[in-house]
């Protein structure tokens, strides 16, 4: 069994903090260099992407990452040089689970931020580290959407999220 990483599911250990902050900063490290593997590696799967007013499951990593390559190219056509994740809160919400709320910030190649929004995660440590199981994204679509961008997300069918 999985030692706990919040004893009692009441607190959040030093340790942990410290996982879960370089789990984000290694986060955004793969989107800056749009490194899909390592990206799609820190979820979990079957996974769930929420926005607005809809919850999407992705069931496996081949499906995701497709669908990842999309909101990779996305940032790619406006610009995206860097990514910043700043976490700004940690919730225990079980022995090994938590819900992480962040802040994040698009960058241009002059260092310039096009965007920033807060995204929300719900995290678990499975099998030696933490994973994602589930973001509410409502924060990032609806920052582009008022930018004008074309980011939005529509249902390919029933059990999957296609970006357009």
């Amino acid at each position: 069994m999985t030692e706990a990483k919040i004893p009692n599911g009441s607190l959040i250990t030093p340790e942990a903090k410290t996982e879960i902050h370089s789990f984000f900063d290694k986060y955004a490290l793969a989107f800056s260099n749009y490194d899909l593997e390592t990206i799609s590696n820190l979820w979990s799967f079957p996974c769930l992407i929420s926005s607005n007013e809809q919850s999407l499951p992705f069931f496996d990593k081949v499906e995701f990452t497709a669908n990842l390559k999309k909101l990779c190219d996305f940032y790619k056509s406006v610009g995206m040089e860097k990514a910043q994740k700043v976490v700004l809160d940690i919730q225990p919400m079980t022995s090994n689970s938590v819900s992480a709320k962040t802040r994040d910030t698009a960058f241009n190649k002059d260092g310039d931020a096009i965007v920033s929004w807060e995204q929300a995660y719900v995290l678990h440590f499975e099998g030696g580290e933490w994973k994602a199981l589930t973001t509410l994204a409502d924060g990032e679509v609806t920052t582009w959407a008022a930018k004008g961008t074309p980011l939005a997300a529509r249902p390919a069918s029933s059990d999957n999220l296609y970006l357009d």
